[in-house]
């Protein structure tokens, strides 16, 4: 193969900078929607497709509830004793991880965090060098 000329680099930067970001959801909250635009303007124009709206705003609930959950638990007593003197844990815990490992799991699926970003044949150690741009990089490894 050749090498790129430079009208294809230009292509490229044309095409990133035409593409519109995804909007958030008309039934979105408030809290949730502040958390939508600041991730989806933090990534570049073509991260998202409008076929991961509905993870995102699944992401950007459970961020908004972990906070809820968080602030709460520094209100109340983590364990405490009922009326028969049994040792109980507040259910804000549970609702805390819940809502973590939620957002923990979407971070991943939407390309969020580090290790998502990592170009996958690289990581397997093979000597294919997967296109850093391309929507379909993922399939070379």
């Amino acid at each position: 193969m050749g090498e790129r000329g430079k009208g294809s680099e230009g292509i490229r930067d044309l095409r990133l900078k035409s593409t519109p970001r995804v909007k958030p959801p008309e039934d979105i909250s408030p809290e949730a929607k502040v958390f939508f635009e600041e991730i989806v303007n933090a990534c570049k124009p073509n991260h998202f497709s409008v076929s991961d709206i509905p993870g995102l705003k699944i992401y950007c609930d459970a961020l908004v509830n972990s906070a809820i959950a968080q602030k709460k638990l520094e209100e109340v007593e983590w364990v405490y004793t009922d009326d028969r003197g049994v040792e109980k844990k507040t259910e804000w815990l549970g609702i805390l991880k819940n809502h973590q490992t939620t957002a923990s799991n979407f971070m991943v699926k939407l390309g969020l965090c580090p290790s998502s970003r990592v170009d996958k044949s690289k990581k397997a150690g093979n000597n294919v060098v997967a296109p850093v741009d391309s929507k379909r990089a993922d399939l070379l490894g």
